[in-house]
């Protein structure tokens, strides 16, 4: 057991499918336009990283599995060399809005060839895409959204100055 859990934390566990996206999560996953990748190379060195396109960039193939396609950004490729080491990867989407964040753990393959991106040409962003990571989902819960207000705050002071 983890030393760090409350009760509360346990409960959440008990009655949470964390093996799966339920429907409140894929709700989630299509609305959102943006998330945050975390990897870490062979040796442990963690890397995150944004990731972002059109509002449903990101595809739910079904209950267990995501894909999205991969740009390319300053071409040092930090979380495509470590999904090449280590497909262990988490995935953090957050609604500023409706107050929630989910976490999606899975392992990550980096999708290459042109016959299987031809595909997914349908799909948003896979047009001009050069590969797709798709994720086989390990876990996923809910992030506690404490604290997202005050973001949301900073955020409309910061337009407002």
């Amino acid at each position: 057991m983890q030393k760090y859990i409350t009760q509360q934390g346990l409960d959440i566990l008990n009655r949470t499918d964390t093996r799966k996206l339920s429907k409140d999560v894929q709700n989630a996953i299509a609305n959102s336009s943006y998330f945050f990748l975390a990897t870490s190379s062979s040796t442990a060195n963690p890397n995150i990283n944004f990731k972002g396109g059109e509002r449903g960039f990101v595809n739910i193939l079904n209950e267990h599995t995501l894909l999205f396609p991969d740009f390319d950004g300053n071409g040092i490729f930090h979380g495509l060399n470590d999904i090449d080491d280590n497909p262990n990867i988490a995935m953090l989407f957050i609604d500023f809005v409706q107050d929630i964040r989910y976490k999606v753990h899975g392992i990550a393959t980096i999708i290459d060839n042109k016959e299987t991106m031809n595909k997914y040409i349908d799909f948003k962003g896979f047009d001009y895409a050069p590969r797709a990571i798709q994720v086989d989902v390990t876990y996923v819960i809910g992030n506690c959204s404490k604290y997202i207000e005050n973001v949301r705050r900073d955020i409309l002071n910061f337009e407002n100055k």
